[in-house]
C-alpha cells in the first residue's frame, strides 16, 4: 500500500493527493499503521470464549452403566477439547472431575467455552447405555499467549461482549428493549517486550431476558502483559423488559463514548470515536408500547442498527457492533414472537415482542495481527 501511495503522488493524481494529505493531517499515525505497516502483517491469531475453570451442578441422567470412566470427551456449545473423569453410580452420573480445560491455542488462536454452554458426553464413552447427563460451564479462565520473540509490534482488533435483549412484558402489552454492544478496537497498534506473555480475556455474552426480565450484560474484553496501554473494552448493557404497558428501554453501549439505550419506541443513535482506533458501543432500541411501535438498535458504522419487530408492542432491535449485527426485535400485535439472537462478535440481542423472550448477545473477541 505504501508504494502505491507514492506512485499516486508521482503520477500527479491531484484528487488523490488532496485526499491523502487530508488523511495524513487528521490521522497520521493511523494512516501509517493501516497502510505502511499492514502489508507486513501476514499472521493473525483469534481468541473467543475461554478454557473451562469450573463446572456447575450435574444433571445425572439415568440408565447409565455404573463405573469410573477416565478421559471422557465433553462436548457442547462452542467448547473444544474438554475432557473429564466421570463417575456413574446408581445409573446416574454423580461426579465429573475436569482433566483438560480445552481451548488449546494453535497457530490461528483458540475457540473456548462460554458460560452459557452446557456439556454432555456420548453414552458410548460412559458404559454404552443411558441418557440425560449434562453439566453447565460455570466459569472460564483467560488465555496466556506468547508471541514469537521477534514480534515487538502488533495490531489489535477486539470488541467487548454484546448484551441480551429484554423480554416483553410478562402478561400482556409491551415489548422489550434491545441489548447494547461492546466498545471496540480496530487496527490498534500495540508495542510489546520481546518474549512477553500476553493475557487475553474475551468477554462473555449476555443472555436474553425471559418475559418480564431484563437481558444480561455483556462482559468486558481485556488484554494485558508487558505491553503498551490497552484499555479494557466494556461490554454492552442488557435491554430492559416492557412493564405496565410501556416498552422497555434499550441497553447502553460499552463505555466510553457509547450511545445510550433508547427510550420506549425510539431508535438508538450511533456511538462516537475516542480516537481513530477506539470506538464506544452502540445502544439498543426502545421496545414498543401497548399502542406503539418499537425502535431500531444503534449502529456502529454507516449501516445503522438492527431492525425492530413489527406491530404494536414489538421488541426493539439490538445494537450493531463493529464486528457483528444485532438481533432483530420480536414481533408484536396478534402474533408475538421471540427476538433474534445477535450474530458475529460483540453485538446486542433483540428485545422480545409482548410476552416473549429477548435474544442473546454475542461474545467478545480478540484478533492480533503481526
Amino acid at each position: 500500500m505504501a508504494p502505491l501511495l507514492v506512485r499516486h503522488f508521482r503520477r500527479g493524481n491531484g484528487r488523490m493527493k488532496k485526499l491523502l494529505l487530508a488523511a495524513l493531517c487528521l490521522f497520521p499515525t493511523a494512516l501509517y499503521a493501516q497502510t505502511a505497516y499492514a502489508p507486513h502483517l501476514p499472521t493473525a491469531v483469534e481468541f473467543s470464549g475461554g478454557p473451562v475453570a469450573t463446572l456447575g451442578a450435574i444433571t445425572g441422567g439415568s440408565s447409565y452403566t455404573n463405573g469410573t470412566y477416565n478421559g471422557v470427551s465433553l462436548t457442547g456449545g462452542s467448547c473444544t477439547g474438554v475432557t473429564a473423569n466421570i463417575t456413574v453410580s446408581g445409573g446416574a452420573v454423580t461426579a465429573v472431575t475436569l482433566v483438560n480445560a480445552g481451548a488449546a491455542i494453535t497457530q490461528t488462536g483458540a475457540v473456548g467455552c462460554l458460560t452459557s454452554d452446557t456439556l454432555t458426553a456420548a453414552a458410548a464413552s460412559i458404559g454404552g447405555t443411558g441418557s440425560g447427563f449434562s453439566v453447565p460451564v460455570a466459569t472460564v479462565s483467560s488465555y496466556s499467549w506468547t508471541p514469537p520473540t521477534a514480534v515487538t509490534l502488533f495490531m489489535v482488533d477486539a470488541v467487548g461482549a454484546g448484551a441480551g435483549g429484554g423480554g416483553g412484558q410478562s402478561g400482556s402489552g409491551a415489548g422489550g428493549g434491545g441489548g447494547g454492544t461492546g466498545s471496540c478496537y480496530t487496527g490498534y497498534p500495540v508495542t510489546i517486550a520481546s518474549g512477553a506473555v500476553i493475557t487475553i480475556t474475551p468477554g462473555q455474552p449476555g443472555t436474553g431476558g425471559a418475559a418480564g426480565s431484563a437481558g444480561g450484560n455483556g462482559g468486558s474484553t481485556a488484554i494485558s502483559g508487558t505491553l503498551s496501554t490497552v484499555n479494557s473494552l466494556a461490554g454492552g448493557t442488557g435491554g430492559n423488559s416492557g412493564s405496565a404497558g410501556t416498552g422497555g428501554s434499550g441497553g447502553g453501549g460499552g463505555t466510553p463514548n457509547q450511545s445510550s439505550g433508547a427510550a420506549a419506541g425510539a431508535s438508538a443513535t450511533s456511538p462516537s470515536f475516542v480516537n481513530p482506533w477506539y470506538q464506544g458501543g452502540a445502544g439498543g432500541g426502545g421496545g414498543g408500547n401497548t399502542a406503539g411501535n418499537a425502535g431500531n438498535g444503534g449502529g456502529n458504522g454507516p449501516w445503522g442498527g438492527s431492525a425492530a419487530g413489527t406491530g404494536v408492542g414489538a421488541g426493539a432491535g439490538g445494537g450493531r457492533s463493529c464486528q457483528g449485527s444485532g438481533g432483530r426485535g420480536g414481533d408484536g400485535g396478534g402474533s408475538p414472537t421471540a427476538a433474534n439472537n445477535a450474530t458475529g462478535w460483540g453485538a446486542g440481542g433483540g428485545g422480545g415482542g409482548l410476552t416473549m423472550a429477548g435474544g442473546n448477545g454475542t461474545p467478545g473477541w480478540v484478533r492480533i495481527r503481526y
